[in-house]
């Protein structure tokens, strides 16, 4: 399955819903998403992975360079994330650097205060 990304920007605010897998032949689109969005002088981003069925290390990666980049200069919420995701974020030590929330209200609100 294919990655598609769904946008919606508010001021510094930026949330990207994400539905598919992230695997090599996709990770570039999201990571271009991220860069222009960054660059636009959005400083804090919301994934909704409430469509993420799967990623690699691809994905990984994007989140490793995403909270390097964020901190400091922004904050950086996931929401929806399904437990295979979690487990994934909790191996490769990510969890540790990345906010998640069960819902997108719930992020919204704490991306905000």
């Amino acid at each position: 399955m294919a990655l598609e990304l769904t946008l919606e920007e508010y001021q510094e605010l930026a949330i990207i819903a994400l539905d598919g897998n992230i695997r090599a032949t996709n990770a570039d689109r999201l990571q271009n998403t991220i860069d222009t969005l960054v660059e636009d002088g959005h400083s804090r981003i919301i994934l909704d992975c409430r469509g993420l069925i799967s990623m690699n290390s691809d994905g990984l990666a994007i989140l490793s360079d995403l909270v390097r980049y964020m901190r400091g200069r922004g904050r950086l919420v996931l929401c929806h994330v399904s437990q295979p995701i979690l487990d994934l974020l909790h191996i490769s030590g990510l969890d540790s650097f990345i906010e998640t929330t069960s819902g997108k209200n719930e992020a919204i609100r704490r991306i905000l205060h």
